[in-house]
């Protein structure tokens, strides 16, 4: 409320009260009980407005928080299909699954120990010979480096 309302409020009064055969204190009541009932409706108003805006952030960070958990959902839904094909395997079904992998690893098994054996005496004779070769070279290093 203004420094001036008080005066604006007493001129108006006097004002109503020169005019004849009108009613004027019950019409400034009148005119002031509409302005307080605006007032009174634009709080009202502000405080529903204020209110929806709040609602709709919640339902926004809501809509996300679901759309997180679908995501969550929709990946274990996912992974116990995955899990529940293997849980259906039989015993039997098992077991040839199993010999089927052993049988695999142990056709590679001899062929993966032949190249390893190859490779270790490759290497092997490359380091005899850089050995024959360099042999005079170091020695004649360290005869130099002593004397």
């Amino acid at each position: 409320m203004s420094k001036n309302r008080p005066v604006f409020d007493a001129t108006l009064k006097l004002v109503l009260r020169f005019i004849p055969f009108f009613p004027a204190p019950e019409l400034y009541e009148l005119i002031r009980s509409v302005r307080r009932r605006e007032a009174h409706l634009d709080d009202q108003i502000r405080e529903a407005f204020e209110s929806l805006e709040k609602s709709s952030n919640l339902i926004e960070d809501l809509s996300g928080i679901l759309k997180e958990r679908e995501q969550k959902l929709l990946e274990l839904r996912a992974e116990y299909e995955r899990v529940s094909k293997l849980a259906t395997l039989t015993s039997a079904q098992a077991e040839a699954v199993a010999a089927s992998l052993e049988k695999t690893i142990n056709k590679a098994a001899p062929r993966e120990r032949l190249i390893a054996f190859v490779i270790n005496i490759a290497a092997g004779l490359i380091i005899f010979v850089l050995g024959i070769f360099a042999a005079d070279w170091v020695k004649a290093l360290f005869t130099h480096s002593h004397s």
